[in-house]
């Protein structure tokens, strides 16, 4: 029972202890998640953006070659090129971008659009008109390029934003820690302070009525306030003193019959008859017989010079 009333009483400071661990536990286990999967998108959003790149410089390189040397696979790479592009502007499409992500795709689409075009009606002129087309298609491709930058741009502030996010969140959860951990040590002293009175009350109150026991109040008892080791305890010394009190009635109802006798008794026959020391007899005498039940105690000394004492009727 004393074991359970102390692990009930520490109980709350163990699930304080467990809801911290479970917070702390789950608040790193969304940032890390989070912070994964942005990080994810963000740094495969800027390989596409990379690849888009690359692949537009080829298709302006193929356009380049076709123009001064008209050779017939520069056409073959041209579209090898293009078909890359889109497909990887796809493959970034379906990454489940943010509106503003999808506004700069949208503007990368168009100006990729413009390009194409350019550079196709660049393929099929004559050439005459070549130099001026393929001009013409290199400032869209440039444009491309600032399409491409601003996705790029939009990725890496991206990145920063989830990575203050993590940081503000972090100190959050620090904060609360501490909190939880002022709140802990709090909680403990709390409960420290509850449980020592809980537990020292009755023992002190059981050594109070001892002491009282020891200096003769035997009417003293001990109040039984909770059914464990502690209230067993204090059954057990209200039992002994009940015991005590009807030894001590016992033992003054058969003095007062020996007082009472014709002639008395004297101090030997009462401390053989009680038990008693000399001294002890005379303050049972002096003490209760006297002043407490304030009975009339005379004494008469026999020839042989040894006192009797008698108590009248």
């Amino acid at each position: 029972m004393l074991r359970t009333r102390l692990t009930l009483g520490l109980l709350p400071l163990l699930l304080l202890f467990i809801a911290v661990c479970v917070y702390a536990f789950r608040t790193s286990q969304e940032l890390a998640d989070s912070m994964g999967e942005e990080l994810g998108r963000s740094l495969q959003s800027i390989q596409a953006a990379q690849d888009m790149r690359e692949s537009a410089a080829r298709m302006s390189d193929a356009l380049e070659q076709a123009r001064r040397t008209g050779a017939p696979d520069a056409r073959q790479r041209f579209e090898e090129a293009r078909s890359r592009f889109q497909r990887v502007l796809n493959d970034d499409r379906l990454g489940r971008p943010g509106a503003d992500r999808v506004m700069l795709l949208n503007e990368v689409d168009k100006q990729y659009a413009r390009f194409t075009q350019a550079a196709e009606t660049a393929l099929h002129s004559g050439p005459l008109d070549t130099r001026e087309l393929y001009n013409r298609a290199q400032t869209v491709r440039i444009s491309v390029n600032n399409a491409l930058d601003r996705l790029r741009d939009r990725n890496f502030r991206t990145i920063q934003n989830a990575a203050l996010g993590v940081k503000e969140r972090t100190s959050e959860t620090l904060r609360l820690l501490w909190s939880a951990m002022i709140g802990a040590v709090m909680l403990f002293f709390f409960l420290a302070w509850r449980l020592a009175g809980g537990l020292l009350g009755p023992i002190k109150t059981l050594t109070m009525s001892a002491v009282a026991l020891g200096q003769g109040d035997l009417e003293r008892e001990v109040p039984v306030t909770s059914g464990d080791e502690l209230g067993q305890l204090a059954k057990a010394f209200n039992t002994m003193a009940v015991h005590l009190r009807a030894y001590r009635e016992a033992t003054m109802a058969k003095v007062l019959d020996l007082l009472k006798r014709s002639g008395g008794a004297t101090l030997k026959e009462i401390m053989k008859a009680t038990g008693w020391q000399a001294h002890s007899v005379r303050g049972f005498l002096s003490s209760t017989l006297r002043k407490k039940m304030k009975l009339m105690v005379t004494s008469t000394k026999a020839e042989d010079g040894e006192r009797s004492y008698s108590v009248k009727a």
